[in-house]
């Protein structure tokens, strides 16, 4: 049997106004989570970072300061750290605010630029 419409009417007038707000509030709730999540979702929130990046005071460089070694300086020794740590975004697209072609130094544990000549100092072939 098909309810009537006054059948519907009368089950509108049956909901309590407590029902009735507690429902409003799960909608409301499920409406305003819902951008939330899904801006958390997005790619640039998951963006891979890595830090333990820091400057050099001897030679001038970004390095990798997460290895015990610190890697051979150009002027001589180790890396010695100065100032802030760093952290780096990486594997994310070139963009206005992001240039690719950046690459890791495994003997001198420095970050170096090979997109303009792509030669790379005699040092540095052997990159990651």
């Amino acid at each position: 049997m098909k309810p009537s419409n006054t059948d519907a009417g009368q089950a509108l007038h049956n909901v309590s106004r407590r029902n009735f707000l507690e429902r409003m509030v799960r909608l409301t709730v499920t409406g305003a989570t819902a951008p939330i999540i899904l801006s958390a979702l997005s790619p640039k929130a998951f963006a891979a970072t890595q830090d333990s990046w820091r400057y050099c005071q001897k030679c001038h460089v970004m390095f990798f300061d997460g290895y015990p070694q610190k890697g051979r300086c150009a002027a001589g020794g180790g890396h010695v750290a100065q100032g802030y740590n760093f952290i780096l975004s990486y594997d994310i697209p070139e963009s206005g605010n992001a240039q690719a072609a950046w690459r890791f130094c495994n003997k001198c544990h420095a970050m170096f630029f090979d997109g303009i000549l792509k030669k790379v100092p005699a040092h540095l072939a052997a990159v990651t």
